[in-house]
């Protein structure tokens, strides 16, 4: 892990902005963090995008491992019909388990 990479912690994103080895933490944008406590992190937000996870409003629905000539294992991301491989191309992200724990469900009675 590296001081300027971004980190997902449980339907978070972050930046890290310091590493506290002493304290095995974190400290970033908003917030500290547990080192233990990070599922991925990587330069490239593209990354750490998952299935569910909705971006620049559109729902995730494919992740593709991708080679190109001299670039391998490039991720690129699918939402509703096109393609995101920079982090430039993403505005929003909004996780699947906010998606998740925001849904109300009603159930029907018998």
């Amino acid at each position: 892990m590296e001081v300027g990479e971004y980190i997902r912690i449980n339907g978070i994103f972050d930046k890290i902005k310091k590493i506290d080895l002493e304290y095995e933490s974190v400290k970033c944008e908003h917030g500290r963090f547990w080192l233990d406590d990070i599922h991925k992190h990587s330069f490239n937000i593209v990354d750490l995008i998952e299935i569910g996870d909705y971006v620049n409003g559109k729902e995730v629905v494919e992740i593709i491992e991708h080679t190109i000539e001299n670039i391998t294992n490039r991720k690129l991301v699918c939402i509703g019909g096109s393609l995101l491989e920079r982090n430039n191309d993403i505005q929003t992200i909004l996780p699947h388990e906010w998606v998740e724990y925001g849904t109300y469900h009603i159930k029907e009675e018998k």
